[in-house]
C-alpha cells in the first residue's frame, strides 16, 4: 500500500543475556514492523547481537 505508516520496533529479550560483566554482552532480540492501517505485524524476525545489529 503507497500511503500504509509502518512501525518499527525491536527489544532485546532479557533472560537471553549472555557475558553479562563484559562490557560487550551477547542477547538475543527480535525486530517488528507493524502496519498501522491493518493493524497487524508484517513481520518478525529473532536475530542474536553477536551475529548481526539490530540497526542492519
Amino acid at each position: 500500500m503507497p500511503d500504509e505508516r509502518l512501525a518499527i520496533d525491536g527489544k532485546g529479550i532479557r533472560c537471553t543475556v549472555t557475558d553479562y560483566s563484559q562490557s560487550y554482552q551477547n542477547f538475543i532480540s527480535t525486530v517488528s514492523v507493524y502496519s498501522h492501517g491493518r493493524g497487524i505485524v508484517l513481520r518478525m524476525q529473532p536475530m542474536s547481537n553477536k551475529k548481526i545489529s539490530e540497526v542492519a
